[in-house]
């Protein structure tokens, strides 16, 4: 009985260091076999929520990097409509003046 939970003990240690592919040896059937079962179970999910988690962030780093050039052609665009020596007028649909430039 000793020997699994010091297996398991020694998984726990390097989850904890971050090697999360690190899966226990199921020996036996019992209530040990059970833990490093349910470990190993827990284990893939947290690997699969890092997943998720990763891709999510890379999403999210990809609509931040599209949101930027967006706002910097928003800015390009107010700056060359500012600057222009041609009136420009916008208006709602109701035809209430919304921006004239200066």
């Amino acid at each position: 009985i000793v020997r699994p939970i010091q297996k398991l003990s020694f998984g726990v240690k390097r989850v904890a260091e971050g090697q999360l592919d690190h899966e226990i040896e199921i020996e036996s059937k019992n209530e040990i076999g059970e833990l490093s079962f349910s470990f190993n179970h827990m284990l893939h999910n947290l690997c699969q929520m890092m997943k998720q988690i990763t891709k999510s962030r890379d999403d999210l780093l990809q609509e931040i990097t599209v949101r930027k050039q967006i706002e910097e052609n928003l800015r390009k665009l107010s700056r060359a409509v500012e600057q222009s020596p041609t009136s420009v007028m916008i208006t709602d649909s109701e035809g209430k003046i919304e921006y004239v430039n200066p």
